[in-house]
């Protein structure tokens, strides 16, 4: 029985792998869906040859059968990890490597329709991905696959990003195997506000400053923000593929810092007021009917802290969100960062502020 068991899955398996990969498969034993399937959603920046790098980008497609994988490869860096969602529900993590390969998502479905979703845990400075296919089972077919209506921007740094949320250990560090951005709080929050989400974060970054930087005032977050890969400067994001109705800003915890010893000046007010309202003015007019959310914490607070309540009490499309700080050994993930745990308690706060704003 176990044989038979054994040797069914092998089949299945064997059914999905692309013969690209070396195998003797004939052509017409698998469906091949190449990336600009017009029934494959991108939700995030990727470039016109599918490559990836921002932390929460989502492949989301829908589809009639009951296998499917897909070939991926980096294009930098040496590791990915891929949360698989399907159905709503999180499932296996692909583990992607340089190597262009193949990669099973699911061979057990049942029969019918499902909707898969490949969401990118880890930030852009980890890694970067190019997608190249995706292959289902003979007699499968792929869907339109419905998007949300709703739609969030959150501009930020490692706390957006999950930083070590999954860490074991305070020292451990931050790495593709446990920084999780979908179990960060704003992919949370989104998920309980039905609502999409884009991600354009990376740790250590600020809005005037980034964190024990040597050219620390240069590829802040708001000089980042047009790159549709975090990694290079072309090719220039289009703004208006993704246009937000809410948009939270969640920096200022690295300005504050003045790197190791203390080296760096303190952080002037004037300075980050310019900065932040800069960034303000400039997403503003990409973006003319969003509101907006001006979130701090629950690291490193003051004085900043109190200038961003100034600046949000000074326009009538921002609200202004302090996280609560953390306290107990549950609530911290890497370097003092929020782990999962303290990820949901922010998201709480934040969907109370959102539906306040949003009327959502």
């Amino acid at each position: 029985m176990i044989k038979k068991i054994f040797l069914s899955t092998m089949i299945v398996m064997l059914a999905v792998i692309p013969r690209a990969l070396g195998t003797t498969i004939k052509d017409n034993t698998t469906l091949q869906v190449k990336p600009n399937n017009p029934n494959i959603a991108y939700i995030g920046r990727f470039t016109p040859d599918s490559r990836y790098g921002w932390p929460g980008s989502v492949i989301k497609f829908r589809f009639q059968g009951t296998t499917v994988g897909a070939t991926f490869k980096l294009t930098h860096r040496q590791k990915s990890s891929i949360q698989v969602i399907i159905n709503g529900k999180p499932g296996k993590i692909l583990k992607i490597t340089p190597k262009q390969q193949f990669y099973l998502i699911a061979d057990d479905l049942s029969v019918g329709s499902h909707t898969v979703e490949l969401w990118k845990r880890e930030e852009g400075y980890l890694s970067e991905i190019k997608f190249l296919a995706l292959y289902l089972n003979r007699g499968a077919k792929l869907l339109p696959v419905k998007r949300q209506t709703r739609r969030i921007l959150i501009v930020g740094d490692s706390i957006t990003c999950g930083f070590g949320n999954e860490a074991t250990t305070p020292k451990e560090g931050n790495n593709a195997d446990n920084e999780n951005s979908y179990l960060a709080y704003g992919p949370v929050a989104a998920r309980t506000l039905n609502s999409e989400i884009m991600l354009i974060a990376w740790s250590g970054r600020g809005v005037y400053r980034n964190n024990s930087l040597k050219n620390d005032t240069i590829n802040t977050m708001p000089q980042l923000f047009d790159r549709t890969l975090p990694l290079r400067s072309k090719p220039i994001w289009d703004h208006q593929k993704y246009v937000p109705q809410l948009i939270v800003i969640n920096l200022g915890t690295n300005d504050l810092s003045r790197g190791k010893g203390g080296i760096k000046q303190e952080l002037a007010e004037k300075d980050f007021a310019a900065a932040y309202n800069k960034f303000l003015a400039k997403l503003n007019k990409l973006y003319p009917q969003a509101k907006f959310i001006l979130a701090f914490g629950p690291m490193r607070q003051q004085p900043a802290s109190q200038w961003l309540q100034n600046i949000a009490a000074k326009r009538d499309n921002a609200i202004y969100l302090e996280f609560p700080r953390l306290k107990g050994k549950e609530y911290f993930g890497a370097y003092g960062h929020p782990s999962v745990k303290m990820d949901r308690i922010m998201a709480k706060h934040l969907v109370k502020q959102a539906k306040q704003l949003m009327n959502w």
